[in-house]
């Protein structure tokens, strides 16, 4: 009895000192990669209409939080951003009822000396969404479809490490067309891409959610909203 009871306290220690709230079932995967998930050509049709869209400032991606609602396509055709829902439609997980989609470009280094421009490690969390105690909700999963990168470049790797674990769980080369889902308490970030070329590497991301109560939103922003200049690794770290 008395074990139980001690056992029971340090679940509720470790509960409390989390900062985050964590929905992932039993079982849940930490990592699904898979190759070929869209044509090469329509990866071409899409990088070149969201490159040239008007949310596109300055060529850094943008982003957009939005609830599930049955008129979901309607509002997306209406930002002229229909090839995004076709692709949410394809990579939405079940039981998800808030998202955010980061329309992601990562600038490529000419030099090793660059150090401004790669995505620091971070763990998602965009929607801002809080519990009754106040901990962040982390995504279910956040997935990911490639759909520009150079021909030839060195980097650009997306790293992957569990929740408090310093060790590198996964690295993933971006590859035009390949899908991935990772869990959504996983650390992640992306290595500096380093090409001759002036082809810059070209994401959507998903962070998808599942919270007590959405808000209808449907909101097409900026990206990267906050940074952060860690002097220690060299890295932006994005929030």
């Amino acid at each position: 009895m008395y074990l139980l009871i001690l056992v029971l306290l340090i679940l509720l220690y470790h509960f409390i000192r989390q900062e985050h709230y964590k929905v992932h079932p039993f079982g849940y995967p930490f990592l699904v990669e898979k190759k070929n998930f869209e044509q090469i050509e329509r990866c071409i049709d899409m990088s070149t209409h969201l490159l040239k869209h008007p949310s596109m400032v300055e060529g850094q991606g943008f982003s957009i939080y939005f609830d599930e609602a049955d008129d979901l396509e309607l509002k997306f055709a209406g930002r002229d951003l229909k090839c995004v829902y076709d692709i949410f439609k394809r990579v939405r997980e079940p039981k998800t009822n808030s998202y955010v989609c980061n329309v992601m470009v990562v600038p490529l280094c000419n030099n090793k000396s660059d150090k401004e421009i790669s995505v620091g490690g971070h763990y998602d969390g965009s929607i801002e969404e809080t519990d009754f105690f106040g901990k962040y909700y982390m995504p279910l999963c956040t997935t990911v479809l490639y759909l520009q990168t150079p021909k030839n470049f060195t980097g650009g790797e997306l790293f992957l490490k569990k929740y408090y674990d310093d060790k590198t769980y996964a690295h993933i080369r971006p590859v035009v067309g390949k899908y991935v889902r990772f869990r959504g308490d996983m650390y992640h970030g992306v290595h500096k891409m380093y090409s001759d070329e002036s082809t810059s590497r070209l994401s959507i991301v998903f962070e998808q959610y599942i919270i007590p109560k959405t808000k209808d939103k449907f909101v097409v922003q900026d990206i990267f909203t906050e940074s952060e200049y860690d002097e220690t690794t060299g890295e932006m770290n994005y929030r």
